[in-house]
């Protein structure tokens, strides 16, 4: 366990972290075999969707933070 991996909440692992230019790259995935719509409560198996993140608000001690 590194000390990244505690920032996050136990249902999600990193699969894989990579440093580069000030830059921290998080590469998460969920290990929720379901999840619940956040517009209609329907629960879902299904994954809809993936997309990258940039936290612009909370640099971690001067880094860029990539949630992919």
């Amino acid at each position: 366990m590194t000390i990244l991996s505690t920032l996050f909440p136990p249902y999600w692992h990193m699969k894989k972290t990579t440093y580069k230019d000030k830059q921290i790259f998080l590469e998460l995935v969920s290990k929720k075999r379901m999840s619940n719509c956040p517009m209609c409560g329907t629960p879902s198996s299904r994954i809809h969707s993936h997309y990258v993140r940039s936290i612009k608000d909370l640099p971690l001690t001067g880094y860029t933070v990539h949630l992919s």
